[in-house]
């Protein structure tokens, strides 16, 4: 995974909020490196952007999860931490 700036995420999230389509297996494999970096991104400060971030895993994850194969399991590694650090 290439690693994203606060400036790649927005433009992630703009794109991953403007979908209207399916949560798909050709939508999951075409977004994973961008989901993923976004998942990274709630480990990060908790600002504007986590917070938008939160709200799109909070909205959309659960349909995209599964098609997300072999990324599925790094990227929950980060929303799980994300969840402890909660606690």
């Amino acid at each position: 995974m290439a690693v994203k700036n606060d400036d790649d995420i927005k433009k992630s999230l703009d794109m991953l909020e403007a979908h209207t389509g399916p949560y798909d297996e050709k939508f999951a494999q075409a977004h994973a490196e961008d989901i993923h970096a976004m998942a990274d991104r709630l480990n990060g400060k908790k600002d504007d952007l986590w917070e938008r971030t939160r709200r799109w895993f909070d909205d959309h994850y659960d349909h995209v999860k599964e098609h997300l194969h072999d990324d599925k399991e790094k990227i929950e590694t980060h929303l799980h931490r994300h969840k402890e650090e909660k606690k």
